[in-house]
């Protein structure tokens, strides 16, 4: 099809290949070879620049639709005889195409910068899935600054992840979804910070593990530990203002005080103070995580509605870790996250 931007028929082409699914790759190459213009950008009398690689990534959607691969022959999703039948679409391919890209002379540092920005803030609109973040860290590494302010609102790639990890909490009352932009964040941040990107991962690294110890670790001289929360209304136990990580065979799922769940291991790096609660969790020791689901609860204070996160744990032997935050129920000075093993 014709795009707005006017990068020719050619480009044009193979912005509709990268965008199949499954992607032709040997069709794509066939394209790169022919002389398309990984490079072209939108014309001068286009409202918006755009370049062909984040146009490819915001057309990569697969991830967003809860659609499955049907028969090219009969058009059906439930046909029996198809060899794809149940494959779910999500954005794997997605880092193969950035990589693609970059492989063969994309330019992240055209218009100043702002082509490998542009390229890192179509990802928040792309597949919503995990691969964002690999393509991300593929993007980082090849020069792409989340840092790069654009030239009509001033506001940064991080800035606008940042944007959308409240939009999916608040709005959406979506917690997978802001886990996700969470860790878009902290990878980004990581990075303008001479970090090591690779020692950050999306939550589900996590499932399939089993848990061998659980931690508090603070920044701090001395950790808050666990305490209760008594109000008029209602009485918090198990309480934490600090993050708790579950270390999972060698892999630490953290959990902050406002249950955003990552596994960084960063933060095991940077605590100056660890204190072992696994005494808290002694159903949960030795077992499996095998799935961890959200839900959310509204809480109304006057005009003002919260919005509550609610995580859940799964684990081998039935158990569930639930952990919540307290806010709207709680004065802000004493907002923190809470947990319970049911």
């Amino acid at each position: 099809m014709a795009y707005d931007y006017g990068y020719g028929p050619l480009e044009d082409a193979l912005i509709d290949a990268c965008t199949e699914f499954p992607p032709d790759f040997a069709k794509i190459r066939r394209m790169i070879q022919a002389g398309a213009n990984l490079n072209a950008v939108s014309s001068k009398d286009s409202k918006e620049e755009e370049n062909i690689l984040s146009e490819i990534i915001k057309g990569l959607s697969w991830g967003n639709e809860s659609i499955y691969l049907i028969c090219e022959e009969c058009q059906e999703e439930n046909c029996e005889n198809c060899e794809l039948k149940g494959e779910e679409i999500d954005g794997r391919w997605l880092p193969f195409i950035v990589e693609l890209f970059l492989q063969n002379g994309f330019d992240l540092g055209r218009r100043g910068g702002s082509v490998g920005a542009d390229c890192l803030k179509s990802l928040t609109w792309s597949t919503y899935d995990k691969y964002i973040l690999d393509a991300a860290k593929i993007l980082l590494k090849a020069g792409a600054d989340p840092t790069h302010e654009d030239k009509e609102d001033g506001d940064t790639v991080m800035g606008w992840v940042s944007t959308k990890e409240s939009a999916a909490e608040c709005i959406y009352e979506d917690h997978c979804q802001s886990n996700l932009f969470h860790t878009l964040y902290e990878i980004m941040d990581a990075q303008v910070k001479g970090e090591d990107i690779d020692q950050i991962f999306f939550f589900d690294k996590c499932i399939g593990r089993k848990i061998n110890q659980v931690l508090l670790c603070s920044e701090e001289n001395a950790c808050k530990g666990i305490f209760s929360i008594t109000t008029p209304q209602m009485q918090y136990e198990n309480c934490f203002a600090e993050p708790l990580v579950f270390w999972c065979e060698g892999m630490p799922l953290c959990v902050t005080e406002y249950v955003d769940e990552i596994v960084d291991y960063r933060t095991m790096r940077k605590a100056k103070t660890k204190q072992d609660v696994s005494s808290f969790f002694a159903d949960c020791l030795g077992q499996t995580i095998t799935a961890i689901d959200f839900e959310s609860k509204k809480v109304t204070k006057g005009s003002t509605c919260y919005t509550q996160p609610i995580t859940m744990i799964r684990l081998s032997n039935g158990k569930t870790i639930c952990i919540s935050y307290n806010i709207g129920d709680v004065p802000k000075e004493k907002r923190s996250a809470w947990f319970s093993v049911i």
